[in-house]
């Protein structure tokens, strides 16, 4: 099943980007209640995947504020 949702992406030189993408279950962590996701399930990769703009809004937020 595919979901629309978007992308967090930190990079090395420090920048945050986030971009719409399309999403599918299997990207996404039943704990979150199918909602967010990270490749490999490692938070520390600098990626992050979701399906709410809020939470995304919210990851970059967090990203900018460390």
């Amino acid at each position: 099943m595919k979901f629309p949702g978007y992308q967090v992406v930190a990079a090395e030189d420090g920048s945050i980007t986030i971009r719409r993408i399309e999403l599918d279950e299997t990207e996404l962590t039943p704990e979150s209640n199918w909602m967010e996701g990270y490749p490999n399930a490692d938070p520390e990769e600098g990626l992050w995947l979701g399906r709410d703009l809020d939470a995304a809004l919210n990851e970059v937020r967090r990203r900018l504020s460390t």
